[in-house]
Protein backbone atom coordinates (compact mmCIF):
# COMPACT_ATOMS: atom_id res chain seq x y z
CA UNK A 1 0.00 0.00 0.00
CA UNK A 2 2.97 2.34 0.77
CA UNK A 3 4.61 1.81 -2.48
CA UNK A 4 1.47 2.34 -4.38
CA UNK A 5 1.07 5.57 -2.60
CA UNK A 6 4.26 7.19 -3.51
CA UNK A 7 3.82 7.86 -7.58
CA UNK A 8 -0.33 9.27 -6.17
CA UNK A 9 1.76 11.73 -3.53
CA UNK A 10 2.85 13.91 -6.84
CA UNK A 11 -0.14 13.87 -8.28
CA UNK A 12 -2.06 15.77 -5.21
CA UNK A 13 1.08 17.40 -4.12
CA UNK A 14 0.47 16.12 -0.18
CA UNK A 15 1.83 13.28 2.04
CA UNK A 16 0.05 10.31 2.10
CA UNK A 17 0.12 9.24 6.06
CA UNK A 18 1.43 6.04 5.02
CA UNK A 19 4.55 5.28 7.59
CA UNK A 20 7.38 2.98 7.33
CA UNK A 21 6.48 -0.39 6.64
CA UNK A 22 7.51 -2.77 9.31
CA UNK A 23 6.64 -7.00 9.92
CA UNK A 24 4.30 -6.36 6.61
CA UNK A 25 2.48 -3.40 7.80
CA UNK A 26 2.96 0.52 8.11
CA UNK A 27 1.58 3.15 10.44
CA UNK A 28 -1.35 5.30 9.42
CA UNK A 29 -1.41 8.70 10.35
CA UNK A 30 -5.19 8.81 9.39
CA UNK A 31 -5.92 12.08 9.46
CA UNK A 32 -3.23 12.64 6.28
CA UNK A 33 -4.44 9.39 4.67
CA UNK A 34 -8.04 10.90 5.00
CA UNK A 35 -6.76 14.01 3.58
CA UNK A 36 -4.57 12.50 0.68
CA UNK A 37 -7.18 9.55 -0.51
CA UNK A 38 -10.08 12.86 -0.65
CA UNK A 39 -7.78 14.37 -2.60
CA UNK A 40 -7.18 11.46 -5.04
CA UNK A 41 -11.13 10.83 -5.34
CA UNK A 42 -11.35 14.24 -6.81
CA UNK A 43 -8.28 14.38 -9.22
CA UNK A 44 -9.99 10.96 -10.42
CA UNK A 45 -13.50 12.50 -10.50
CA UNK A 46 -11.58 15.64 -12.24
CA UNK A 47 -9.94 14.29 -14.91
CA UNK A 48 -11.37 12.46 -18.01
CA UNK A 49 -7.82 10.65 -18.41
CA UNK A 50 -8.95 6.89 -19.05
CA UNK A 51 -5.36 5.90 -17.71
CA UNK A 52 -4.82 8.87 -15.07
CA UNK A 53 -8.13 7.08 -13.66
CA UNK A 54 -7.00 3.86 -14.05
CA UNK A 55 -3.86 4.61 -11.88
CA UNK A 56 -5.81 6.08 -9.46
CA UNK A 57 -8.37 4.11 -9.01
CA UNK A 58 -6.83 0.70 -7.81
CA UNK A 59 -4.93 2.71 -4.86
CA UNK A 60 -8.06 4.54 -4.27
CA UNK A 61 -10.53 1.77 -3.83
CA UNK A 62 -8.49 0.02 -1.48
CA UNK A 63 -7.33 3.32 0.40
CA UNK A 64 -11.50 3.35 0.52
CA UNK A 65 -11.92 0.35 3.02
CA UNK A 66 -9.22 1.39 5.24
CA UNK A 67 -10.99 4.86 5.69
CA UNK A 68 -14.38 3.19 6.35
CA UNK A 69 -12.84 0.43 8.26
CA UNK A 70 -11.20 3.55 10.68
CA UNK A 71 -14.48 5.20 11.29
CA UNK A 72 -13.22 8.31 8.29
CA UNK A 73 -15.41 9.38 5.71
CA UNK A 74 -14.62 11.15 2.34
CA UNK A 75 -15.67 14.34 1.43
CA UNK A 76 -14.77 14.38 -2.28
CA UNK A 77 -17.04 12.04 -3.32
CA UNK A 78 -19.55 13.55 -6.05
CA UNK A 79 -22.94 12.55 -6.12
CA UNK A 80 -22.70 10.97 -9.74
CA UNK A 81 -19.27 9.07 -8.72
CA UNK A 82 -21.21 8.04 -5.28
CA UNK A 83 -22.73 4.13 -6.34
CA UNK A 84 -19.56 3.15 -8.43
CA UNK A 85 -17.56 4.21 -5.68
CA UNK A 86 -19.46 2.20 -3.16
CA UNK A 87 -19.59 -0.62 -5.25
CA UNK A 88 -15.72 -0.76 -5.84
CA UNK A 89 -15.05 -0.37 -2.12
CA UNK A 90 -17.79 -3.41 -1.23
CA UNK A 91 -16.12 -5.59 -3.63
CA UNK A 92 -12.64 -5.27 -2.17
CA UNK A 93 -13.78 -4.91 1.30
CA UNK A 94 -14.96 -8.38 0.77
CA UNK A 95 -11.59 -9.41 0.06
CA UNK A 96 -9.64 -7.69 2.61
CA UNK A 97 -8.94 -9.56 5.84
CA UNK A 98 -10.26 -7.56 8.80
CA UNK A 99 -8.17 -7.62 12.63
Amino acid sequence: MRGAGRPNRSLVGQGSGLGPIVEDECELEFPTFVDFVDSLVKTYQDSNNRTLRSLIGGFVSVAMVLVERCGGELQSIASEYADMWAEVREAHARSMQTG
